[in-house]
């Protein structure tokens, strides 16, 4: 597959390891097999070709999410990515800041559980926990809302990118028009 050999994608079809459909099943499908995925327990991404593919993925999944129970409140707050995000959601961090993220700064690619928002005068803020490895997560701290509208994303998918050096369960990627061999190797090798 790195080299470009097209049997490497033989290969993988005749394990079962590639579907193909219309996008909007892909989309369902993809994101099914990803929350089945993760309710076993599982280590999973989600990937697409881009941010806005990631996005709409990262929505999808949000709406079973709350289809679910599994995200409540009112409060919510709208992310850099334009989806909206409440207590109960995972969201990605896009930007190393000085926040003290429960023990360590909060960095670039950090995945945050929101846990409930909250206002002191004119500050708002939201209390969050960051991983801090599978299934461990820091102390709460708080996140200024102002830093997850302008630095934040939903965590559920991402762009063949936040994959990089990840070793995961596993991952599912929604191939797309204009994925590069490159872009293709990434998601499919993690």
């Amino acid at each position: 597959l790195g080299d470009g050999d097209v049997m490497a994608l033989a290969e993988y079809a005749a394990r079962g390891r590639i579907w193909d459909g219309p996008q909007d099943r892909v989309y369902d499908d993809a994101v099914d097999l990803y929350l089945t995925d993760v309710a076993r327990g599982k280590q999973a991404l989600l990937l697409a070709g881009t941010g806005a593919e990631a996005a709409r993925l990262a929505r999808l999944v949000r709406d079973r999410r709350i289809e679910r129970g599994q995200i409540g409140g009112r409060r919510e707050v709208t992310l850099r990515d334009g989806n909206p995000a409440g207590a109960g959601d995972l969201v990605r961090a896009r930007l190393n800041t000085r926040i003290d993220a429960g023990g360590r700064r909060l960095a670039n690619r950090d995945t945050l559980r929101l846990i409930t928002f909250r206002s002191a005068g004119k500050d708002r803020f939201a209390v969050a926990q960051r991983q801090a490895g599978p299934g461990r997560w820091s102390a709460p701290f708080a996140v200024p809302v102002s830093y997850l509208e302008q630095s934040a994303e939903l965590a559920y998918a991402g762009n063949v990118y936040t994959s990089q050096g990840m070793t995961v369960d596993t991952a599912r990627l929604v191939v797309s028009a204009g994925m590069n061999r490159e872009m293709l190797y990434v998601g499919m090798t993690r």
